[in-house]
Order: C-alpha cells, then structure tokens, then sequence
C-alpha cells in the first residue's frame, strides 16, 4: 500500500492500519479503497446531496464486498471496527462540512506514469475526474501491481497460462466503477 487513507488523522490511521496488518493485501488494499471513496462521499456530499447515512452505508458495503470477494472472512473482526467508527464517530465531520483532508500527494500525480493498463487512459481520467484523483491513481497501481503479480508467476511458471489476467481485470473493473459511482 503506497499511502494508507484510513482514519482522520495520522493517530487514527496508524491504529486502523495497525488493526488489519494480518488481513491479507487484498483486503487492506480494498479496505483502503473503501476508505477513500468515502473520503470522496463526504467531499461531494453538499453537490450530490449525499445524507451521511449513504455514505456511511456505501463504506460498510464496501468493505463487506472486500472481505467476500477475498473469501477472507477471518478478517470480518478487524474490518468491522471501521465500520462503526463512520456509523459512530462520522458526524462530526459531515455536519460541519469538513473536507477530508489527506496527506498531500500532489507530488505523486505529478510524478505518475501512466502504464495504461488494459488500454485504459488513466491520466485522461485523472485530468476528467479531479474529485476522485486518489481513487483513480490507486485503481491504476492496483491493476498493474496485479498484472505484474501474475507476470512474474508466469515466468516461474510456463505451464498453466488459463486466462491470468481475469482477476486483474475484475480488481480494475470493480475500482473504476468506484469512480462512475462517486
């Protein structure tokens, strides 16, 4: 995970990361999705008039569809605490308006290389959609630290080549209809 958006504060971030560091990296990165779409909820709220209740409700879901798409179930113990600290905890930044402010990353969209994974123009998104930069920026790391992932155990591995880049796809599908949904 190159930048953890868990928590409202670098205190709270370390402890959320510190309660999933056992989860497998499937489910922390999709839990750090999660995360940022909801950042990305509350950013918008008073332009999309999004209640706090969807957001909040979005986030569970998200996680929820992490954790069953990774079959990680184990994992439901340490997840589920995010879940009530948004339910529990998230009025005070959506009723006084307050934007997520993340750790600035501006120097890593300047920076970013777009390797166009499965022919998708990640920096013409980035440049269409500013709202939701981090998503876009995490849904292009995720899919090429995946494609990479399964290029290198090809190279270990010659013999199986049934259809390796299904998974990425559907982890590059599923993060950019974030994007359309937000």
């Amino acid at each position: 995970i190159q930048h953890f958006e868990c928590g409202a504060n670098a205190l709270l971030r370390s402890y959320a990361q510190h309660k999933i560091r056992s989860c497998h990296y499937a489910v922390i990165d999709g839990a750090n999705l999660c995360c940022k779409v909801h950042d990305l909820c509350y950013d918008v709220h008073s332009q999309r008039r999004y209640t706090r209740e969807y957001c909040d409700q979005r986030f569970c879901n998200c996680l929820q569809d992490i954790r069953d798409k990774a079959k990680n179930y184990d994992c439901a113990p340490n997840l589920n605490p995010f879940c009530s600290a948004v339910t529990n905890l998230g009025w005070w930044a959506f009723d006084a308006g307050l934007v997520a402010v993340p750790t600035d990353h501006s120097d890593v969209f300047s920076e970013f290389v777009d390797y166009c994974p499965f022919g998708v123009n990640m920096q013409r998104l980035l440049d269409a959609c500013p709202y939701a930069k981090k998503i876009a920026v995490h849904c292009h790391n995720s899919a090429v630290r995946c494609l990479q992932k399964n290029h290198e155990r090809f190279k270990k591995i010659n013999n199986s080549k049934v259809h390796s880049y299904d998974d990425c796809r559907s982890t590059m599908f599923d993060c950019l209809q974030t994007i359309i949904e937000s």
